[in-house]
């Protein structure tokens, strides 16, 4: 409806193409306009100028009509042209309330009115644009309605796009505040089963999380410890105490660890370890502490206990030594006496005395120096378990070139041929050790019987920490249910007769090794020989001494 001096709509018709790109489907146009014939001429202004944009125009009369248009879901549309002077609408309202009907909908308006400030207030209203009547044509009016479809599909693809994308983050927010929550839950469930006493606390020194065990040895309920300082639980002097400790983590940023007696609440004297460590946030930033305990008593105690045993033990092997020297030299004597005035007698009464007297001195002598070499080995044996250890790096070839020079008369007499691979260093005692490698190839020496002895030693890696040294022999041989017996002192296979000694070589030998933290062991076939083997620590480059 237009005033006489709007007059009546007047069209300047063009068969010029816009320059819209095409579309599959009509664009679905709402005509909102009371007046016939104008309706009329819009519809060929859009049917001339669309080219290849069809347009599919439905027109509504008035305002009412339009929004029962609009509010129908079977008839969706893409735009609306519209005309601001309605038989039920005021002109300064329209678009606004066309708007509150579809947001989603470009509005184009087409006025005959000549008036700045209304198309102002209408683009405030939401128009995309406004278009006079006395001056519109095809070209104009297709490409106005085709941007502000273009701009509203866009438009709604954003606020779509951002909406999703917000609906993303808030999906997200709430994944994370899920997982954060699970992960304190778990991490609530896993401290609450430990056995330890678990608690952490803010930068102020309040308690912010104290597991069961913590709740229980204190004596107080969770309640009554979250949000309260160590001054509002313990003494005094043991507040100031955590206190100074929670600060040193803080400040340093690093774990502390200490041990700490206190009275538990049933009154026993109780030993804790204590760990201490600070607590960070996303940004790395420290926000508090934790700290964790637990009962050691038992161990402190075991160890006190092991300690004054040891300390006992020490002691003890001191007392064994010192009575192994003095009774070894307090029984040497009188036998060396026995022996002397048993010899002396022989010698000065020779000419008195018959075959039976001769050979019942022999017999005293015999077993006087029987008795001193079993001194003698008694004191070696004793002295491999309590004489402080001289354990460094060592060569066990000069270990074996000391035991065979030792052992130089016996290895002549026999005629015995000794030959060693390359030896390795180990770890160990060098005066032990050699006392090992004289007892064993003397030992393969003495139990050659009618052949000439024939020793080869050789070392092989047991693993990466320990050589194993084999002693291969041609003697008699051991038979298998003796081979664990031959270790044990005073254990003899053989008579004295026959083969001489005192039955404890082996048996040093056995405590020489265990001391060194190995183990000896043979392999033995009687008639054709036995192989003595044994572990030793390899000596690596750091035992070296400087």
């Amino acid at each position: 409806m237009l005033s006489q001096q709007a007059g009546r709509l007047s069209f300047r018709r063009s068969v010029s193409r816009p320059m819209n790109p095409s579309t599959e489907s009509p664009t679905r146009v709402l005509l909102v306009e009371d007046l016939p014939a104008d309706a009329r001429l819009i519809r060929e202004l859009l049917r001339d100028g669309a080219g290849e944009n069809a347009f599919d125009v439905v027109q509504a009369p008035c305002l009412r009509a339009a929004r029962d248009l609009l509010q129908n879901p079977g008839q969706p549309f893409d735009a609306i042209l519209l005309d601001m002077h309605l038989p039920d609408s005021d002109p300064e309202s329209t678009a606004r309330e066309v708007h509150r009907i579809a947001p989603e909908l470009p509005i184009v308006v087409i006025t005959g009115l000549d008036d700045d400030k209304l198309r102002h207030k209408t683009i405030a209203d939401g128009v995309q644009d406004c278009l006079s009547k006395s001056e519109l044509h095809s070209p104009v009016l297709v490409r106005s309605i085709l941007y502000a479809v273009n701009r509203q599909r866009l438009f709604n693809e954003l606020a779509r796009s951002q909406e999703r994308t917000a609906q993303e983050h808030a999906d997200s927010a709430l994944r994370a505040d899920k997982a954060l929550r699970d992960s304190q839950a778990l991490y609530e469930s896993l401290v609450e089963n430990l056995v330890q006493n678990i608690f952490r606390k803010d930068l102020q020194g309040r308690f912010t999380f104290a597991n069961s065990n913590f709740c229980r040895n204190a004596g107080k309920s969770r309640e009554d410890i979250i949000g309260r300082t160590d001054f509002d639980l313990f003494p005094p002097d043991l507040a100031a105490k955590y206190q100074a400790d929670d600060q040193r983590v803080l400040h340093s940023g690093e774990p502390f660890e200490t041990e700490e007696a206190y009275e538990s609440t049933g009154g026993e004297r109780l030993v804790v370890r204590v760990v201490k460590t600070p607590v960070h946030d996303a940004a790395g930033t420290i926000v508090g502490m934790q700290g964790i305990y637990w009962d050691v008593t038992a161990e402190r105690r075991a160890q006190e206990e092991l300690q004054a045993r040891t300390i006992e033990l020490e002691r003890s092997n001191r007392d064994l030594e010192q009575f192994a020297y003095i009774a070894s030299h307090d029984l040497k004597e009188p036998l060396r006496m026995v022996a002397s005035y048993v010899q002396l007698l022989e010698r000065r009464y020779a000419a008195q005395l018959d075959d039976d007297a001769r050979d019942f001195i022999r017999f005293a002598v015999d077993g006087a120096r029987r008795m001193q070499q079993l001194i003698n080995d008694l004191l070696v044996y004793s002295r491999v378990g309590t004489r402080a250890a001289d354990d460094r790096p060592i060569e066990l070839e000069e270990t074996l070139r000391d035991a065979l020079a030792n052992l130089e008369v016996a290895i002549q007499e026999s005629g015995a041929a000794v030959l060693h691979d390359p030896l390795p260093k180990v770890k160990g005692d060098p005066t032990q050790l050699v006392q090992l490698f004289q007892n064993l190839i003397g030992n393969a020496v003495k139990f050659c019987r009618d052949r000439r002895p024939e020793i080869h030693l050789s070392a092989e890696k047991a693993d990466r920490r320990h050589w194993m040294i084999s002693i291969q022999d041609n003697g008699i041989g051991i038979e298998e249910r003796h081979r664990d017996r031959i270790f044990q002192i005073f254990q003899r296979l053989h008579g004295r007769e026959e083969y001489p000694g005192t039955g404890i070589g082996l048996a040093v030998c056995r405590k020489i090794v265990e001391r060194h933290g190995g183990r000896i062991w043979v392999e033995s076939e009687p008639g054709r020989g036995s192989t003595f083997r044994f572990t030793l620590l390899a000596a690596l480059d750091s035992d070296r001494k400087t």
